[in-house]
């Protein structure tokens, strides 16, 4: 027994769409579920209330409940490992599933009053990836399906990443930097894969959330939109094009100011055979020399390497690259190979040899040129080869080896080499580590350029110049200065740039010995230590390189036997800071042996050394050095003491010795000589943040050991490298800042001082040390202590800025406005610790100071002056805003702003508009402009400037930008005063208060805005080209004023305007505005935020301009005719649109709107039915006006809206009706827009069913309008099913339907023609439909002619031309008498789709029950007169018809034809409001009524199926009924001109002659030259007697002289005819129990035919009986198709009669122009076999109609041949031909 689980009901919303969802506490992508679940049971409580299916659950019995995986479902009942309930997807299907299958989510309950809210528990991130997921997966299978193969696995592997990366967040066990990462990544996927399937852009905020429309002002989210939107259609372009990516990695690359080459090395394969070093570095071919250190790998003779912890763990990165090392033109990664071991690897170990020598084995080189510029991308997965270039000989320098390799030279590298991933990384270090934790780790090796990078970064400890030696020489002096606080100690400030370094890179460039007294060259071993003053080896303080130990010395690898050595070996020295005033470096060389006893013997042969500081202070100068080699006692060699009292480096004055010379050093007591003959070069590079090369700021850091010249170490201070001030950026802040101290009596160094000031924070605001803008912030904070410096600061400042506005030439004032941010934040700190020490002192001195200054700049802003002046002005405008945030807390609001506002109405009006216009902008995204007071006096100075520029054009990105800005302050503001106003709503004294004061506060500035811009940018608007892209701009800040307007700005704006014209200007303008800019959309489909917030916006002013309109422009005397139907089309058109048709989104999307925005278009219509039944008496002339948009609103989709607003046809019927009797004009038009609606898409079922319902139910309560309101409605529903047939059918490839439901349309569409005028009778008054037209079930059809009527009705006529094959005989015209001319008219001529007959003899064949009494008549004789429909509308008068005497005479068979059926021709332009007088009153000349009917549009859709089937002849009578409607005269031609028939045809003679013309050629190609010929002789008449255009008329003739010749001389083989039924309840109403006479091929057989003709009904079964099927056939859900070959019965033809006639021209008539059909068919008395219907029978010939008269042999007669819409609809009935006799005796063996 199942156990019930009570559960509220829940209801899910916002699930899908995550473009709308906020960042509230449901968060983006989230499920709510309202109300909640909670469990009643003891026993069946469910731990969680989110129960999802996590597998998919086919159903497989009628009580199981279909699940995918990941629906959301709502649990009933639970028993036994079962669960009851539906999925929220589909509420009203329910049923039973496992619950193994149910995933009970954890969840979040809210509680907000009696509701509550349950949340699911998962991230934010999480919620919308599986929202994602699950809108793609639709799409996906969708790309399957329709083969998009390439699409489809792009989103398939777009989707297995976002799973991957859920996973990942839900594991929970990602660090903060890698899940912020993640985070970007997914977000950027999820937006770049909803680009490509077309879904909605979703915007973020800087922190990847969804941004919320109801948090977010409209300009926000405006510019959010742009932002995606630029960075998804890069991310597209790099993903579709090469070049493109190629870029974007480029952008990336220079958008970073640093950048790292990440290195891992997978395998080194080369066969050594000893212990080697491979030393890697990035090395630049054009300076031929490297630029990093070298990436250190000590490698085992084993071949792996030395640290077996290193194994598969080799990894390096390469940092500190800047945008100019990437743009090199060539970069190289290098690896040089250093075997340690023996000289000469084929030597033997027989003799002992010595060891530990580093030898040159080989190099290898590897382009990396692509990579750092990122033309290609590199991936840490990609492995690639480096072969290894051997050394050729034992005396081949490695140095140039690289050069060799790099220049491309061939060297045989026998297979060995390098297998490495090499992958360029954004960011410096820190970044990195952060980015890349998987790459760069702890084990990460770092190899630094060598050099400082292009943007020094701060670091994080130490720096300056931290020791008494550096600042003064000598221990006892440091820094001192008269200043407040020393502030903590130089080692612990926070002020340095980059991480702490004092690295000293040292080369081993080249040396040249002299071989002495030996018979070869030496091998020379170069040995380098770092030594004190004593001579002791520093230890540890050389490295190798990175990723290498540090030693306490370094070898040079032995090339052997080289005069000339060139090692080109880097390596780094790093030595303590205390350490580097007394130490130096020492270098010894020694020649090497490879015999192990001869090398020990070996002593040092020559000494060099150099000091890394010098004697003035300053550090070892970067560059190259030419060492002086010492010779002497080896032991001297190393005394310390002999040797630092000597020179170290030769001066280049110095001459050369000759070679093989030396002398003694003076003073002769060292020992030592000077070796001329051999020479030493060694280069080096300091990387120091505690040492400078720099005398000058040396001389400036130790200025009280010289203070006189302090002046000029202040001037040379300028001259000084920006990164050596840098790094000592602190030390030199405080030395200025003890000078102008410790000097406060006296102005002499103020100036001084103060250009000094301005030159550091200039080097701060440079690109390369950009990121110390935050050291410098933090020494103003926590360690500028100078109490006085503000007094000379400002003083200084003021002066500069008079001196510019006098005109004085001032040159420092340019940079001191660059730098004038820092100084007022120097000035402003110095006060502020003053009046800390002296307790607010001097305050109001102050105060005028600062005044004083703004006067001065204010003067200055004035001056008309250009040149130098005019750039200070430029240059006051820029950089003055950045100095009000500090400047704010010291002035009154009230004033400051004030000087604000003479500062910008001072400069004059067309002086620097686009400065004027930034600086504006900065003033409003500062901290003051939030104040009131000042942003009031802002305001009166800011708006009329705007106004006045949008106006004219002119600097409109400017006034955009400050117009946004200005009301993103206004919306942050007036939010802020909502909350608190919130916050205290339940009343808590002032505080409440505070909240309204500040509200009425913003609103007052709203209001400012709205009366001065919201016109003029409304203007604007209007003004500019669509494709302005400043447009867009002006849309958002026009939806963020009114977003902003409540209901009083709305009052107060519509009372401002000073008259009612005025305002009705006002009025119109913006109705037109609004129109076009929902018509044709500003911003793109997929901003569908930006689009519904800004209809939520038009929407709410639309409702508000409305409440106007009827408060002011309603009563008699004010009434605005143009104003209100503007806003009629406005509100249609807004409801109309297609951004609001939830119906075309998906389901998540649709969920997702009417939870945020909700179905504005229910609210819009119900303020148009409002506004409507408000018109009162003046509805009327709104009709037929309002007509068409009133039907387009009731045919959108929306049940709700269609119910209430259909019944405004009713009112406007009902009022048509009591003005006039009638409503004809009500009816024409919605005849007439019907056509082109359903045409356009809308329409469907229900919205006939509903309009049928509604106003049936509204007429039968009027009596008046019962009879007329139904017969109204019948009208309109029949043209609806039949318009609605139409659309489904045109897209279908089978064009039987196309070409049937046309002409069904064609019939149902004009209403019952009347009888030609002149005839009296009194034949009942036809319908505007031929009675069952417009209701399915009751159609039936008569003969026009006589007015009586056949059961058969508008069947016939739904199938014209509906023939699938091409040739069929589907001609929709009778072949008239020829005698009398072509498509002479007849009795029983529906329409002109049809031709005459004869003779009244065409029996109709019924469909019901329903007889009618069928009256011979002649034709155009003995007609009664119809009473004719009476129309509202009328048109041109129509044609004076021939009577029968004249020769062109065409029957009243076409006049009733052409009247009832094409007459509605003519294009709705030619209808106006008239008099609907009945057309036979007007006597013989009449002016015909034309109906609204959309005919002419569709003959001619019906014309061109006709030929693309090559039915030329039918195409011709088609294009027959449109020329007929045509006068020969030269009035001007407003008819529908299609095809060729266009532009130039003006008159209706042309645009007849035109169609004539075609008509001819289709007959011709059609074969059926006598219809042609009847038209040339019309043609040729006119040319003869009308026009008088005798060549045309020479045309003509011969065209119709070929005609002739053709007839006789070309074969025209006699076509087979077939009747064709349709039977079953699965075909088309048009096709449906309905029967067809086709015409095959030329030479088809029968069996060809029916397979052409059963081909696009492949489910259909034929019918092998020719007998009538039964109801079980007609009435059962499949296909029939019934297929027989008939006879045309060929009709006597007087002209032929006792003639001898060409068998040519008679073979023409035995097929053609028929009226009747025959077949045989067995018949039998008794019992008939149901199995077989010949059994008991014999087949018969078929026999002319009065040979019948055998009661075995039933004739049936079929329509004519060439009117295959002519249907038999029951053949067994078709027997009103045979003589009475035979007629009650065949009726009652057919039974």
């Amino acid at each position: 027994m199942l156990a019930e689980v009570a559960l509220l009901p829940v209801v899910r919303l916002a699930m899908g769409h995550a473009a709308l969802k906020g960042t509230g506490a449901h968060g983006p992508g989230g499920a709510v579920l309202v109300r909640g679940v909670r469990v009643r049971h003891p026993y069946s409580r469910l731990p969680a209330p989110l129960p999802t299916a996590v597998w998919n659950f086919p159903r497989t019995s009628e009580h199981h409940l279909p699940l995918q995986i990941g629906e959301t479902v709502h649990i009933l009942q639970a028993s036994e490992g079962w669960y009851r309930g539906y999925s929220l997807r589909n509420r009203a299907a329910r049923g039973i599933f496992p619950a193994s299958l149910i995933y009970l989510k954890g969840a979040v309950v809210e509680r907000r009053g009696a509701e509550e809210s349950v949340i699911p528990a998962e991230m934010p991130m999480v919620q919308e990836i599986t929202t994602t997921l699950r809108e793609w997966a639709t799409i996906w299978k969708q790309l399957y399906v329709a083969g998009q193969t390439e699409r489809y696995r792009q989103v398939k592997q777009m989707m297995y990443e976002l799973m991957e990366r859920r996973s990942q967040l839900l594991s929970g066990t990602l660090p903060k930097d890698e899940l912020l990462q993640l985070k970007k990544e997914v977000t950027s996927k999820i937006d770049y894969g909803n680009k490509i399937l077309a879904l909605d852009l979703v915007v973020r905020d800087e922190d990847e959330n969804i941004l919320d429309p109801d948090r977010t002002s409209i300009i926000s989210l405006f510019q959010a939109h742009k932002k995606a939107a630029q960075t998804i259609t890069q991310r597209i372009q790099e993903e579709t094009s090469p070049q493109q990516s190629a870029l974007g990695c480029s952008t990336r690359l220079a958008a970073s100011p640093s950048h790292s080459l990440y290195l891992c090395m997978r395998n080194f394969v080369c066969n050594i055979g000893e212990e080697a070093q491979l030393l890697m570095a990035l090395y630049d071919p054009g300076e031929q020399r490297m630029i990093s250190e070298n990436y250190v790998i000590r490698w085992a003779s084993t071949g792996v390497p030395q640290d077996i912890e290193l194994l598969n763990n080799l990894k390096a990165i390469f940092t500190d690259l800047g945008s100019k090392d990437l743009k090199r033109e060539r970069l190289f990664l290098v690896c040089q190979i250093i075997r340690v071991g023996r000289m000469d690897l084929r030597e033997t170990y027989s003799r002992k040899l010595s060891t530990g020598l580093r030898r040159p084995f080989g190099i290898s080189v590897m382009d990396i040129t692509d990579i750092t510029k990122g033309k290609c991308e590199s991936d840490e997965d990609k492995q690639y080869f480096i072969p290894v270039h051997l050394a050729a000989a034992d005396n081949d320098f490695l140095h140039n080896m690289i050069r060799k390799a790099v220049e491309g030279k061939d060297i045989n590298h026998k297979g060995q080499g390098f297998w490495v991933s090499l992958k360029m990384l954004w960011g410096d270090l820190s970044q990195v580590r952060k980015d890349h934790p998987h790459l760069v780790d702890r084990s990460t090796v770092v190899a630094r350029k060598l050099g400082y990078p292009e943007v020094i970064m701060p670091g994080k400890q130490g720096g300056g110049l931290d020791h008494p030696w550096m600042v003064s020489g000598g221990p006892s002096v440091g820094l001192q200065g008269a200043l407040l606080q020393r502030g903590p100690s130089l080692a612990d400030r926070a002020v340095p740039p980059g991480d702490v370094r004092n690295d000293i890179y040292l080369t081993l460039v080249q040396g040249e010995f002299d071989k002495g007294n030996k018979k070869t060259q030496k091998n020379v071993e170069v040995t380098v230590c770092v030594c004190d003053e004593s001579g002791s080896v520093v230890q540890n303080v050389i490295y190798h390189g990175a990723g290498d130990k540090p030693a306490s010395e370094y070898r040079s690898v032995v090339y052997y036997q080289q005069r000339h050595q060139r090692w080109m070996e880097t390596v780094k020295i790093a030595v303590p800071i205390e350490d580097v005033h007394k130490t130096h470096l020492r270098f010894t060389f020694r020649h090497r042996s490879s015999s192990d006893s001869k090398d020990k013997s070996e002593r040092i042969f020559s000494m060099a050394f150099v000091k890394l500081m010098r004697p003035d202070g300053t550090t070892l100068r970067d560059g190259e050095h030419d060492l002086v080699l010492y010779k002497g006692d080896s032991r001297k060699l190393e005394d310390a003491g002999a040797y630092l009292t000597l020179p170290s480096t030769r001066n280049l004055s110095e001459p050369k010795l000759l070679s093989g010379s030396s002398f003694r050093v003076s003073g002769g007591t060292s020992g030592l000589t000077v070796s001329a003959r051999d020479s030493f070069q060694i280069s080096t590079l300091v990387c120091s943040t505690k040492l400078t090369q720099n005398v000058n700021l040396l001389g400036l850091l130790k200025w009280r050991s010289k203070p006189s010249l302090l002046s000029g170490n202040l001037q040379k201070l300028m001259n000084v490298d920006g990164g050596e001030v840098i790094k000592f950026l602190q030390d030199t802040l405080d030395a200025l800042f003890s000078i102008m101290m410790e000097n406060s009596d006296t102005d002499v160094y103020d100036t001084l001082v103060f250009d000094a000031l301005v030159f550091i924070v200039g080097l701060v605001a440079d690109k390369k040390f950009q990121h110390f803008n935050t050291v410098l912030e933090a020494y103003i904070r926590q360690h500028f202590s100078a109490t006085l410096a503000y007094k000379k600061l400002i003083s200084v400042l003021t002066q500069y800025v008079d001196r510019a506005s006098q005109g004085e030439p001032c040159e420092p004032l340019m940079r001191t406005f660059k730098a004038l941010e820092y100084v007022f934040k120097f000035i402003v700190r110095s006060r502020h610790l003053f009046a800390q020490l002296y307790e607010g002192k001097e305050m109001a001195e102050f105060q005028r100071s600062l005044q004083q200054f703004f006067l001065s700049l204010n003067q200055l802003m004035k001056s008309p002056l250009e040149g130098p002046t005019l750039l200070s002005q430029g240059a006051a405008l820029k950089y003055l805003p950045s100095i009000l945030e500090d400047v704010f807390g010291i002035f009154d609001s009230s004033a400051l702003g004030a000087l604000l506002r003479d500062f910008i109405g001072n400069l004059p009006p067309q002086r620097l508009l686009k400065q004027k216009l930034q600086s504006l902008t900065d003033i409003v995204n500062s901290k003051i402009f939030q104040s009131y007071e000042c942003r009031e006096l802002l305001l009166q100075t800011v708006v009329p400037i705007l106004q006045e520029l949008i106006e004219k054009g002119e600097e409109e990105d400017a006034c955009i930008e400050l117009l946004s800005n200005i009301l993103e302050v206004l919306y942050k503001a007036q939010k802020r005063a909502e909350e608190l106003q919130a916050q205290h709503s339940a009343g808590k004294g002032r505080r409440k208060d505070c909240g309204d004061a500040e509200l009425v506060k913003v609103k007052k500035h709203i209001q400012l805005i709205l009366e001065r811009l919201l016109h003029t940018v409304n203007r604007r608007v209007i003004v500019l080209d669509r494709e302005n892209t400043l447009r867009s701009h002006y849309v958002a800040c026009m939806a963020a004023i009114l977003s902003q307007m409540d209901k009083d700005h709305y009052s107060s704006y519509i009372k401002a305007f000073p008259s009612r014209p005025e305002l009705m200007d006002f009025l119109m303008e913006i109705f037109i505005l609004f129109k076009d800019l929902i018509g044709k959309m500003v911003y793109p489909s997929d901003w569908m935020v930006m689009n519904m917030v800004q209809n939520r916006e038009f929407l709410r002013a639309i409702n508000q301009f409305a409440t106007t309109l009827t408060q002011m422009f309603l009563s008699n005397s004010s009434f605005e005719l143009q104003l209100w139907n503007n806003y009629f089309h406005l509100a249609v058109a807004f409801l109309t649109q297609d951004s609001l048709q939830l119906e075309n989104f998906s389901q998540a999307k649709r969920n997702s709107i009417l939870a945020k925005y909700g179905d504005m278009r229910a609210t819009i219509g119900a303020s148009i039915r409002d506004m409507w039944y408000n018109l009162g008496h003046h509805k009327i002339e709104f009709i037929p006006g309002m007509v068409g948009p009133i039907l387009e609103m009731t045919l959108v989709p929306e049940l709700e809206l269609r119910k209430s607003t259909i019944p405004i046809f009713f009112d406007m019927m009902l009022c048509e009706y009591q003005l006039t009797k009638s409503f004809s004009r009500f009816e024409d038009e919605i005849l007439r827009k019907l056509d082109s609606e359903v045409e356009g898409g809308r329409g469907d079922e229900q919205y006939k069913q509903l309009f049928e319902s509604i106003l049936l139910s509204c007429c039968r309560r009027h009596p008046e309008l019962a009879k007329p309101g139904e017969n109204f409605v019948a009208l309109v529903t029949g043209l609806l099913e039949r318009l609605l047939d139409y659309r489904a059918v045109m897209n279908d490839e089978n064009k039987t339907y196309s070409m049937s439901c046309t002409v069904n349309l064609l019939v149902g569409t004009c209403p019952m023609p009347p009888a030609p005028w002149g005839q009296q009778g009194s034949a009942p008054r036809p319908s505007r439909f031929p009675r069952g037209c417009g209701a399915p079930g009751t159609a039936e059809m008569g003969c026009t002619q006589c007015q009586t009527w056949s059961p058969l009705g508008g069947a016939c006529w739904q199938a014209l031309g509906s023939s699938p094959l091409p040739r069929a005989a589907q001609s929709l015209h009778g072949e008239g008498d020829p005698e009398r001319g072509v498509g002479a008219g007849g009795c029983c001529s529906m329409c002109p789709l049809l031709g005459p007959l004869k003779q009244p003899r065409l029996l109709f064949p019924r469909t019901s029950t329903r007889r009618s009494t069928a009256r011979p008549c002649t034709s155009g004789e003995g007609s009664p007169r119809g009473d004719l429909h009476r129309l509202g509308v009328r048109g041109p008068r129509a044609p004076s018809f021939p009577r029968r005497s004249d020769p062109r005479h065409v029957g009243w068979g076409w006049w009733s034809g052409w009247r009832g059926r094409v007459l509605g021709a003519l294009p709705p332009t030619q209808l106006a409001v008239g008099d609907d007088a009945p057309l036979g009153e007007h006597g013989p000349d009449p002016e015909p009524c034309w109906p609204s009917c959309p005919t002419p549009r569709y003959l001619y859709k019906l014309k061109d199926l006709h030929v693309s089937y090559e039915n030329y002849t039918e195409g011709a009578y088609t294009l027959l009924l449109h020329a007929r409607l045509l006068k020969w005269s030269d009035e001007a031609n407003t008819a529908p001109m299609q095809g060729l028939h266009s532009p130039s045809l003006h008159t209706q003679r042309q645009l007849k002659e035109a169609l004539y013309n075609q008509i001819i050629d289709y007959f011709d190609q059609g074969k059926m030259w006598e219809e042609a010929i009847h038209i040339c002789k019309e043609l040729a008449e006119q040319y003869e007697s009308e026009v008088f255009d005798y060549e045309m008329l020479s045309d003509i003739l011969q065209r119709e002289a070929k005609f002739y010749e053709k007839i006789l001389k070309v074969l025209r083989p006699s076509p087979d005819y077939f009747a064709v039924g349709y039977y079953g309840q699965g075909f088309p109403t048009f096709l449906r129990n309905k029967v067809f006479i086709y015409r095959g091929k030329e030479y088809e057989r029968r069996e060809d035919f029916e397979m052409r003709l059963l081909s696009p009904f492949p489910n259909a079964e034929k019918l092998k009986s020719t007998s009538p099927p039964g109801e079980d056939i007609t009435s059962s859900p499949g296909q029939y198709i019934q297929c027989f070959t008939v006879q045309p019965v060929e009709e006597a033809k007087v002209r032929f009669k006792d003639r001898s006639i060409p068998e040519q021209i008679t073979n023409f008539y035995k097929a053609n122009h028929v009226q009747k059909f025959s077949y045989s068919r067995p018949f039998k008395k008794g019992p008939k076999d149901p199995d077989n219907e010949f059994a008991g029978g014999r087949m018969t010939a078929a026999l002319p109609t009065d040979h019948v008269d055998r009661a075995d042999n039933l004739r049936n007669s079929l329509p004519p041949a060439r009117h295959p819409a002519l249907v038999c609809g029951d053949l067994h009935h078709h027997d009103h031909h045979l003589p009475p006799g035979k007629r009650h005796r065949d009726h009652d063996e057919n039974k």
